[in-house]
């Protein structure tokens, strides 16, 4: 397993606590596959996760750059808004997908 310092390094070939992407204008975090190159996949690792993500949105806020990220519901776009993400995309296709496919299989089998 990587240490966390390691695994934030994968955000950026020169990236330090203190700048997340120097000479970037700006940052998009997706979960999804941040997950999956980090070696943080599952429930099991959420919180290790959130805790990337936070420090990716809290570093790029210091560095004066925009940060972007895709949240999986409207509550996870509002904790990313709450703690400085300046663009938020609210879903992503696979949940809303099987949000949709859900609601039309309850119509059809009624």
């Amino acid at each position: 397993m990587r240490t966390r310092e390691q695994r934030l390094a994968v955000l950026g070939p020169t990236s330090t606590p203190s700048s997340p992407c120097p000479g970037s204008t700006g940052s998009t975090s997706v979960p999804g596959d941040l997950s999956l190159s980090l070696e943080l996949v599952g429930a099991e690792h959420a919180a290790e996760l959130r805790d990337v993500l936070s420090s990716v949105i809290a570093r790029a806020r210091a560095a004066g750059v925009p940060v972007g990220v895709y949240a999986y519901d409207g509550e996870q776009a509002a904790a990313y808004a709450a703690e400085g993400a300046t663009i938020v995309t609210v879903a992503v296709d696979t949940v809303s997908l099987r949000a949709a496919v859900a609601g039309h299989l309850d119509v059809a089998r009624a």
